[in-house]
């Protein structure tokens, strides 16, 4: 098999896996929007957001740096790199939980809406967790693995699904029942993936003090990078919590959810890609340049075309999976889309500084978008109501989609003529 259809065939099963993977969820909309009002839905919105804010702060992001790591086999010793991750993933899980348990009796912690603040305890474990499970699906994307892959995966949303739709219809669970079952689905999971790593010897069991130090000289600064994404991905419903009200945010948090499905599409294409990408990079080949090139170029028409697309299909989709409760969000989806056809653009290109270990620029670019989104979302939400705060979305990514363009042309002679 050609190089090409080696990489055509991985993306189309990893596309396949992430698209069942996201189509089970996709069906409890009709649940969620259903049994929960818009108020409550806003609840699991920022828990599953926060989880994703907490994710590269313990182990200061330590374990992000694995699937970069394991193209490096021959300077390092991946399985007790991981080791070294985990365990000290762990020291800073504790380390959290008894400093938040003291702020918080203290009553210091700023409310979030009408979130819990005791449910944070449960967002840094569930956080914990789904690192495990990410160091095992990271190993078997580079391995281009897709079965193993997928079946992980999928198995965790299978059990997730399960179990939120036996609390929420048959129980009369709120939002509790929608959390619950995250948190379970994600201990089950994360347990079979320790299980698996350490049978496939990727486990080794010892600690490295060196490779903290190693893991965070790469991985710190996409800390800065992971946490200022998760400011243009997640402020814009905070925005709209505080400066319209809980039921708009819930409505708003759906209406962005729908419109992630292009988040699926470009996280497929780049887990294939990124990995194809740095192996082309190493080999220094002459023709590697020009064929990543027309990829890039390919994918950016393919991304771009099916904005319009997918903006013709709402009405079906609206009318036919989402309750009555959450029809005027259906505007803000268009936004959602284009924002996030900028931010897949964006990640193709963010490869290339990942490879030379640009991470401190990367770092640096994402900040500026992030600051940006922040000033965005008050005025056009002030201006505009709450599809602003999708109108932020979409210029803050176009912006970071920008500055990243601008650093990959000061380190690398593309041949962007295709030449």
């Amino acid at each position: 098999m050609t190089k090409k259809k080696k990489i055509l065939v991985s993306f189309i099963m990893f596309t396949g896996v992430n698209g069942i993977n996201a189509a089970i969820p996709f069906l409890l909309l009709p649940i969620l929007t259903k049994y929960l009002l818009p108020e409550e839905y806003i609840i699991i919105d920022i828990f599953q957001n926060l989880s994703l804010f907490f994710m590269p702060i313990i182990g200061l992001n330590v374990l992000g740096s694995v699937e970069r790591f394991y193209f490096d086999r021959d300077f390092i010793n991946l399985p007790v790199y991981i080791s070294t991750g985990i365990f000290f993933s762990l020291f800073t899980l504790i380390g959290f939980l008894a400093v938040y348990f003291l702020v918080d009796y203290n009553h210091l912690i700023p409310t979030i809406g009408d979130f819990p603040n005791n449910l944070i305890y449960w967002v840094v474990v569930y956080s914990f967790f789904t690192l495990l499970i990410e160091v095992q699906l990271s190993i078997w994307r580079v391995q281009v693995k897709p079965f193993l892959y997928g079946g992980l995966r999928i198995g965790k949303t299978i059990i997730d699904l399960a179990l939120s739709y036996f609390l929420i219809v048959n129980l009369n669970w709120d939002w509790e029942g929608r959390v619950f079952g995250m948190i379970v689905s994600t201990l089950v999971i994360a347990l079979v993936a320790i299980i698996t790593l350490r049978r496939n010897q990727w486990l080794a069991l010892s600690y490295r003090k060196e490779y903290v130090y190693q893991g965070i000289s790469f991985s710190g600064p996409l800390i800065l990078h992971t946490l200022s994404a998760f400011i243009i991905g997640f402020s814009d419903r905070i925005f709209v919590l505080e400066m319209v009200n809980s039921q708009e945010a819930g409505i708003y948090s759906v209406a962005y959810q729908i419109g992630m499905v292009m988040s699926l599409i470009q996280n497929s294409f780049n887990q294939v890609w990124a990995p194809h990408t740095f192996k082309v990079m190493k080999s220094e080949s002459e023709s590697g340049p020009v064929e990543l090139m027309k990829a890039n170029y390919l994918y950016a028409i393919i991304i771009f075309l099916l904005v319009p697309i997918i903006t013709f299909l709402l009405p079906y989709i609206y009318s036919t999976f989402i309750g009555s409760s959450y029809q005027s969000g259906i505007n803000i989806v268009f936004w959602v889309l284009l924002g996030y056809a900028f931010n897949g653009i964006y990640r193709m290109l963010v490869n290339y500084l990942i490879y030379i270990k640009k991470t401190k620029l990367i770092a640096f670019n994402t900040v500026l978008s992030a600051i940006s989104n922040l000033v965005l979302n008050y005025y056009f939400i002030s201006k505009f109501g709450v599809i602003g705060a999708a109108f932020a979305t979409t210029v803050s990514f176009a912006l970071l989609f920008l500055l990243t363009l601008r650093s990959v042309t000061k380190y690398f002679k593309l041949p962007w003529s295709l030449k």
